[in-house]
């Protein structure tokens, strides 16, 4: 894959007052947007990116195959290597599926010395016409300690919703608590009969083993992709989406450290797609969401766009900053994930090349810091 150049976009830094929760006065620089992959004959489906600083380097992940449609033929899990976030290396498979299976959400989360990769094994139809659904499969685990890769274990297989066994998934990364627990924001999902419900995993003894909690009160929602922080108060905030209903971010709160958790309600932040939410070094925490008001003519491209960062000092309360890579809103730009690093917020998202394309296919990254 050629190389593509770095795009630098206009500094965003516009300051606002901020509500109880937010109580600084904050401005947002976009500093960079980059193309870490552009479409080719061979990669023309790029969605779910996952970011991670390994070892001296930025790490990305993502679902990823030849034919633009979701769940394809081959659909496996891509990575690329950056030590400057600027340059990529060409996409490579970090694994690939077995012929009656896609794989989706790659997740990377740094701990222990090692880089773990989180993703869904799905057992779909790969030859439908369309996309193909998430229909059942596996929560699987591997590791990489800088030289190779581990062998890939399932550490949550199919779960039933009703009497359906569905697929179990991620697409967040995990986070350790002040007790040591390490708790895992997970989903259980069939599209085609329209299920989703989610929960978190949970290890007290440091990923060697896990137990399900209590999943969230859905009131027959389809409630997906969820994210977690604990709260300086301790208590854990969950962020997720509502796919059906209404086009806002959801939360629900556990006050056991991850075993129950609150019926679920909409909060005040449209988003039509994932939310990433995470606490920066500084303790406060970041929310990226796509919180275009009102798309014109809607549909994925209008939806998708407007790709923010929010803030807030309570986990509960976010106020938007400002927007990052607006030169893709034109195209949907969406599904963030970010990390942190002496300030500075790097951060990942999948968009199309052309507004005619149907799915994702591409991969961008951008750099961002927080005055204030």
């Amino acid at each position: 894959m050629t190389m593509l150049a770095a795009s630098v976009a206009m500094p965003c830094a516009t300051t606002w007052a901020e509500p109880s929760g937010t109580d600084d006065i904050s401005q947002l620089e976009n500093l960079l947007n980059v193309t870490i992959h552009a479409p080719d004959d061979q990669h023309d489906y790029s969605h779910d990116p996952a970011l991670e600083w390994y070892q001296g380097q930025f790490y990305a992940a993502w679902q990823g195959g030849a034919e633009n449609r979701e769940g394809g033929r081959g659909q496996s899990i891509q990575h690329a290597v950056s030590t400057d976030f600027k340059q990529w290396t060409a996409p490579t498979p970090l694994i690939e599926p077995a012929s009656d299976q896609t794989l989706f959400a790659a997740v990377l989360w740094n701990h222990d010395d090692r880089l773990h990769l989180f993703y869904l094994e799905n057992q779909n139809d790969p030859n439908q016409k369309h996309d193909a659904y998430i229909l059942t499969g596996s929560l699987c685990l591997m590791t990489f300690d800088g030289q190779a890769w581990s062998d890939s274990q399932v550490i949550l297989p199919p779960q039933k919703v009703g009497n359906r066994a569905v697929a179990s998934s991620t697409t967040s990364k995990p986070i350790v608590l002040d007790s040591g627990r390490i708790v895992l924001p997970v989903q259980y999902l069939d599209d085609k009969h329209r299920v989703g419900e989610v929960g978190a995993l949970l290890s007290d003894d440091n990923g060697k083993s896990w137990r399900m909690s209590e999943r969230v009160p859905s009131d027959q929602r389809k409630l997906m992709e969820p994210t977690v922080v604990q709260a300086p108060d301790g208590r854990l905030v969950m962020y997720l989406r509502n796919h059906f209903d209404m086009p806002t971010v959801w939360r629900t709160i556990s006050e056991d450290g991850g075993q129950t958790w609150s019926k679920a309600k909409p909060t005040e932040h449209r988003n039509w797609a994932k939310t990433h939410v995470r606490r920066l070094n500084d303790g406060r925490y970041i929310m990226m969401f796509n919180d275009n008001p009102k798309p014109p003519g809607g549909g994925p491209i209008n939806q998708r766009r407007n790709l923010a960062i929010a803030i807030s000092n309570d986990a509960m309360n976010f106020h938007t900053l400002g927007h990052i890579d607006t030169e893709s809103n034109g195209f949907g730009i969406s599904y963030p994930a970010c990390v942190e690093r002496d300030g500075v917020i790097y951060s990942i998202a999948s968009r199309r090349s052309s507004p005619k394309t149907r799915r994702p296919n591409m991969v961008r990254g951008q750099v961002s810091r927080i005055i204030g």
